[in-house]
């Protein structure tokens, strides 16, 4: 059997059509077997049937505009879940790379901060090696003390060694002052120097602070950014999806401008006026009898 004859066998009949119900795959010839019929019907002036043909044609249009109705429906269900589930990945993966990356850079930054604040003690021991170095324990005696000691050592040649005593005494007083003093001098100085470091090193350590604290609120302000361009991407999407979605079932509403309910009760009306017609065993001409009035006036 070729394929013609197959498209023959398969093509229904007059009278199918008007009582069968078609599949998917060929409610089109259905279709147009119908509206043959009815041109048929018209032109006999066979009216009652071509009334019936007619609302036939429009509950089987009806019916396919109610399947690809609800197929169209489900489609774009899923693509809007679809758009959506895209959207939550992507989502998802932006937060986790960005969570990612100020995580790692984080730990970069407190690296810096401990190998700074490491460096810093290295330099505050240096420097109070270098303060100890360069400050010596001993001093210069005054001029007042070196002359005591000249005084005691000639009182000890001239053998008075009571009074080379007392010189002595006040010698060694004065040498323990000025011991104490030249030391207090000396502490003062190393504090000194090691505050103006410290000074320095914090300093430093606030410069680094802020250099953080601003790349890192670069950083977030960037994120807010692309955050904020990721949702208008999602809205643009969503709103171009949701407009050619209306586009499609305008389309479709267009090419089926038949109300289902509408058609399904046409043709019951019309059967059972066929049926009454035929039990009254009226002729089926239609050229003496009044023609219904047509319903799609």
């Amino acid at each position: 059997m070729n394929k013609k004859q197959q498209q023959q066998q398969d093509s229904p009949s007059k009278e199918n059509a008007m009582q069968d119900q078609p599949n998917q795959e060929n409610i089109a010839d259905f279709i147009a077997v119908l509206e043959e019929h009815r041109k048929q019907c018209e032109m006999e002036g066979k009216y009652v049937e071509a009334e019936m043909a007619k609302n036939r044609i429009e509950e089987l249009r009806a019916q396919e505009f109610q399947r690809r109705r609800d197929e169209l429906i489900l489609n774009q269900t899923r693509e809007r879940e679809e758009v959506e589930q895209a959207h939550i990945m992507e989502y998802q993966e932006f937060n986790k790379n960005w969570d990612d990356t100020l995580a790692q850079i984080e730990a970069q930054d407190q690296q810096a901060m401990r190998g700074l604040e490491e460096r810093h003690v290295r330099e505050l021991e240096e420097n109070r090696q270098q303060l100890e170095q360069k400050l010596p324990m001993t001093f210069k005696q005054s001029a007042e003390l070196l002359n005591l000691r000249e005084i005691e050592q000639q009182l000890a040649r001239q053998k008075q060694y009571a009074e080379a005593h007392q010189v002595q005494v006040k010698g060694q007083q004065m040498e323990q002052e000025e011991q104490e003093k030249n030391m207090m001098a000396r502490h003062k100085k190393i504090v000194a120097a090691e505050a103006k470091l410290i000074t320095k090193q914090q300093n430093e350590m606030n410069a680094l602070r802020k250099k953080i604290e601003a790349a890192m609120n670069e950083r977030l302000k960037q994120r807010e950014s692309e955050h904020n361009k990721l949702l208008q991407r999602y809205q643009n999407v969503k709103k171009e999806l949701e407009n050619q979605q209306n586009l499609d079932r305008i389309k479709l509403e267009k090419q089926y401008s038949v109300r289902p309910s509408t058609a399904m009760n046409r043709s019951q009306m019309n059967a059972s006026r066929m049926n009454q017609s035929r039990m009254g065993g009226k002729a089926s001409t239609g050229k003496n009898m009044p023609a219904s009035k047509p319903s799609y006036q």
